[in-house]
C-alpha cells in the first residue's frame, strides 16, 4: 500500500485552513453506594482552560500533552457535555459554566465509555441525563476485568477477576490504595467503577440528540472488544467537528497501550472507516492533538499496514522479537514518536493474535453483544500466556481488506 503525506509545513497549513473554514461554518453501579465518596483527583497543579472552538462549541483542556479534552455545546435550551473525567475537574467546569453561561444548566452528558478516567464526575451535574451505548452499560454491570478491562496496561493475568499490586500498571500503581477501598490488598471492577453513574439513556448504533434546535450525532464504534467496545464518538454536524476518544492522535505513533485497549486492529479500522463516512473538517481527540479528516484517513492506513506486516511476519514463523527488529513502516517515519513507539505497536498486534480469544468461548457467562457494521468477530478477551501458540480467531489475525 502506498501512502503519501504532505510535508509538515503543508499539513499545518491544511489544519489552519480547516480551522478557518470552521469559523465560518455556522443509576450508579451496585457497589458504588458505599464507595461513592471516593474521588479520583487530577495531578497537582494541572492546567485547565476552556476556549471557543467555533460558534457555540467550546473545547476544554485538562493538562498539556496527552492530557484530556472534552467538548461543551451551548444551546438556547441548555448545555451538552462530552464526558466529565473526574469529580474535581467536573466541579471546576461547573463553576466555569455558571460564570460564563448563567442560567443555563447541563442537560446531557455523553459518556463515551465506561473507563473511570472518562466517566467519573457526572454526579456534579445531577440535573443532566447521561447518554451512552447499551454496550457501555453491559460492561459496567458485568464487573468482569477481562470483558471490561480498565484503562492502562493492567491485565488480570491469573483470571481471578481482581488486580494484585504485581498486576497493576501505569496510573493504577500510584492510585492502588485509593481504589482499594475495602483494604484487602486487591482492586476489583466494583472498586474501579465506584461512583460511575449507569447511563439514563442508551442506544445501539447511532442516536441523535436535539436540544434548543441544535443537533448532535452519537456514533457507537462497531467493535465489542475491550475498552473501546461500544465506545461513543460525537459529531457536531452544523460545525463539521468530530470528537473522538482514545488512541486517535494525528500524525503520532501512540504507545499501543494495553494491546490497543484489548481490541483487534480490525475493530479500530472499522471504527475509523465509519467516522470517515461523515462530513467533517476537523476532529478533536480526547487525548493529544486535533487533526483533519485526512489525518484520520492516514491513521486508518497506519493500522492497516501494521496489521498486514505483523500478520505476514507471523505467517512466516517470525517471533515477536523478530517482528520488532524487522518491521519498518517507512511511510510513517516522520510521525511523532515513531522510533520510540513502533516496537510497542508491533508487540500489541502480536499479543492480540496470540493471547486473546473469543470471550464467549472462555465461559465467562457474559452477555452476547452483536458487533456493528464492518466487524465480523465477536468480543475477544485476554486469555493469558497459555493461549500463546494455540489457534487464534481468524478475525484477530487477518488483515482488514
Amino acid at each position: 500500500m502506498s501512502n503519501r503525506f504532505p510535508p509538515a509545513a503543508l499539513r499545518a497549513l491544511v489544519a489552519l485552513l480547516a480551522m478557518a473554514a470552521l469559523m465560518c461554518a455556522a443509576g450508579t453501579t451496585q457497589a458504588s453506594a458505599a464507595a461513592g465518596a471516593r474521588v479520583r483527583t487530577p495531578p497537582a497543579a494541572q492546567q485547565r482552560w476552556m476556549r471557543r472552538l467555533t460558534g457555540d462549541l467550546y473545547r476544554v483542556q485538562y493538562g498539556a500533552g496527552e492530557g484530556y479534552q472534552q467538548m461543551v455545546y451551548v444551546t438556547p435550551a441548555g448545555i451538552i457535555l462530552t464526558d466529565t473525567e473526574n469529580t474535581a475537574d467536573a466541579q471546576w467546569l461547573k463553576d466555569q459554566l455558571a460564570h460564563r453561561f448563567p442560567g443555563k444548566s447541563v442537560r446531557y452528558i455523553i459518556m463515551s465509555h465506561y473507563h473511570f478516567d472518562h466517566a467519573l464526575g457526572t454526579q456534579v451535574f445531577p440535573e443532566a441525563k447521561v447518554v451512552s451505548s447499551d454496550e457501555t452499560v453491559k460492561k459496567l454491570r458485568s464487573l468482569n476485568l477481562r470483558y471490561a478491562p480498565p484503562p492502562g496496561n493492567s491485565i488480570d493475568l491469573n483470571g481471578d477477576n481482581k488486580f494484585s499490586r504485581s498486576e497493576a500498571r501505569n496510573f493504577l500503581i500510584p492510585e492502588f490504595d485509593q481504589f482499594d477501598t475495602n483494604k484487602d490488598g486487591f482492586v476489583d471492577a466494583a472498586e474501579l467503577n465506584a461512583g460511575i453513574h449507569i447511563p439514563d439513556i442508551t442506544f445501539t448504533g447511532r442516536k441523535t440528540l436535539t436540544l434548543g434546535g441544535r443537533r448532535v450525532e452519537l456514533i457507537e464504534r462497531p467493535g465489542r472488544s475491550g475498552g473501546v467496545g461500544g465506545m461513543v464518538d460525537t459529531y457536531f454536524p452544523a460545525e463539521k467537528v468530530l470528537f473522538v476518544n482514545d488512541y486517535m492522535p494525528p500524525h503520532r505513533v501512540y504507545p499501543g497501550w494495553a494491546n490497543f485497549d484489548h481490541a483487534p486492529l480490525n475493530e479500530w479500522i472499522a471504527a475509523i472507516d465509519q467516522l470517515n463516512s461523515l462530513d467533517y473538517l476537523m476532529y478533536v481527540s480526547a487525548h493529544w492533538d486535533d487533526g483533519t479528516k485526512q489525518d484520520l484517513v492516514n491513521l486508518g492506513n497506519f493500522y492497516r499496514d501494521l496489521q498486514a506486516a505483523v500478520s505476514k511476519g507471523m505467517a512466516e514463523g517470525k517471533s515477536e522479537q523478530e517482528l520488532e527488529r524487522t518491521i519498518e513502516l517507512d511511510a510513517y517515519s516522520d510521525w511523532a514518536d515513531y522510533a520510540q513507539n513502533l516496537p510497542a505497536n508491533i508487540a500489541s498486534a502480536y499479543n492480540l493474535a496470540t493471547l486473546y480469544r473469543s470471550c464467549a468461548s472462555m465461559g465467562l457467562g457474559l452477555p452476547a453483544s452483536k458487533p456493528g457494521p464492518g466487524v465480523t468477530n465477536e468480543a475477544v478477551c485476554y486469555y493469558g500466556p497459555g493461549a500463546r501458540g494455540s489457534k487464534p480467531s481468524a478475525a484477530v489475525t487477518r488483515p482488514a481488506q
